[in-house]
């Protein structure tokens, strides 16, 4: 959703006529888009923030643009905090920027009561799969989030006015089509009242497709009606990213996150009783408060019970105006890397030995470009999301569907060459 958010911020200076610099040092504006979702992040951006100062003493930078959620997050704070930013612009009010920089100084950071986009809102020249916002906002309040204070309440998009985007990224030959969502699943048009197993219904229909997968579900919305939608169509992607974030009923219910976890694993089943090709990927946060060892086995034990085809694990950091800030936190950094690392491993394990089991297998794979190593082997992605690397014996362009048998399989990859 950034990287979506970062195309309509590069759209919108295009339309305004500015050129992309091809350096900071020949760059009138600087635009950065943020995200606060995690600590580390943030850091990322306020180290950004001091190695561009000096270019903005010394003349070489005219202004300097600051997306996203950390405006949003810390509001002028961050103008004391760093005063040679000249705009801080949240995420409702991208599709202002025109209007923005106009002004010397701004800061614009209310959020907007409806969600509505346009095509030409996005630069997607570079795309592969084509993403598409359905919806922005949470209204979850899981304890250790802190998306509804910076994303703001959950808006759906009109059903037709997506309808129609999609119908011209089809016109305009994608084939694959990511929607996105904070929590996908609770899509409801505002309209026609029309739910999400109704949009990719509606979307599956378009020919052109050949793989349209939706991110993020939460477990707790995920209705019988948009299960039977999976099995239907063969072009809704097989891949299905479903965070369960914790293995143990006590820290989910620490985390309000309104399931447990034998509602969790039974979702799982039921998904994979339609779709026998159903591949699955997740969220962990470990050392959340509260978590002890045993806790952090009954997450492993999930884990290795579900066999998932990746994961994104992350070591538990405070964001503040959570309720999980305000809770004792007795875990060390060093003791939670430990954890992780220890996640990381066990998942790296059956990553393995499932990659091990495609080999000789054929999988239809879009093409993302060259890969970087082997420098003459290209990089794609299978419809359940495996990154392949392959061999070729023509010239190929990105956006294009190949054959690829599988040669080995890597922890993190798949190997093979094309059948033509």
């Amino acid at each position: 959703m950034n990287f979506l958010d970062s195309q309509r911020i590069y759209a919108s200076f295009i339309r305004m006529g500015f050129e992309p610099a091809s350096s900071l040092k020949e760059a009138d504006i600087y635009a950065l888009n943020t995200c606060s979702v995690r600590k580390k992040s943030e850091e990322k951006v306020f180290s950004r923030l001091y190695e561009i100062k000096r270019l903005k003493e010394i003349g070489v930078l005219k202004k300097i643009l600051l997306c996203g959620c950390i405006p949003e997050n810390y509001g002028e704070e961050i103008i004391k905090k760093f005063p040679f930013v000249d705009y801080l612009v949240g995420p409702d009010q991208i599709q202002n920027i025109p209007s923005i920089l106009k002004k010397e100084r701004a800061v614009a950071l209310d959020f907007e009561e409806k969600i509505s986009f346009q095509e030409e809102d996005f630069e997607r020249e570079e795309e592969v799969m084509a993403s598409v916002n359905v919806m922005e906002g949470c209204n979850q309040f899981c304890s250790y989030c802190i998306v509804p204070f910076v994303r703001g309440r959950e808006k759906s998009r009109s059903f037709y006015e997506i309808i129609k985007e999609v119908e011209s990224l089809a016109e305009r030959g994608f084939t694959s089509l990511m929607l996105l969502g904070q929590v996908i699943n609770n899509y409801k048009c505002p309209e026609t009242g029309f739910k999400l197993h109704k949009l990719l219904e509606e979307i599956s229909k378009i020919k052109e497709f050949k793989n349209i997968i939706f991110i993020t579900s939460h477990p707790h919305y995920f209705e019988e009606s948009l299960i039977e939608v999976i099995g239907k169509y063969e072009n809704l992607s097989p891949y299905i990213h479903l965070p369960a974030q914790s293995g143990s009923n006590k820290i989910l219910k620490l985390m309000n996150r309104k399931y447990t976890v034998e509602e969790y694993f039974n979702l799982i089943e039921k998904i994979r009783e339609v779709r026998k090709d159903a591949s699955f990927s997740s969220d962990f946060i470990v050392g959340f408060p509260g978590e002890g060892e045993t806790d952090f086995e009954e997450t492993i034990n999930l884990i290795k019970k579900v066999r998932y085809s990746s994961i994104y694990g992350f070591a538990y950091s405070p964001r503040q105006k959570t309720k999980a800030a305000e809770m004792e936190d007795k875990l060390k950094r060093k003791e939670k890397l430990e954890r992780l690392n220890y996640l990381f491993k066990i998942q790296d394990e059956i990553q393995k030995e499932d990659n091990n089991k495609q080999v000789g297998r054929v999988f239809e794979v879009q093409v993302y470009g060259k890969a970087k190593k082997p420098d003459d082997f290209y990089s794609g992605r299978t419809k359940d999301n495996r990154v392949v690397n392959f061999i070729s014996s023509r010239e190929l362009n990105k956006r294009d569907w190949v054959k690829v048998e599988i040669e080995e399989g890597l922890t993190h990859s798949l190997k093979g060459k094309e059948i033509i």
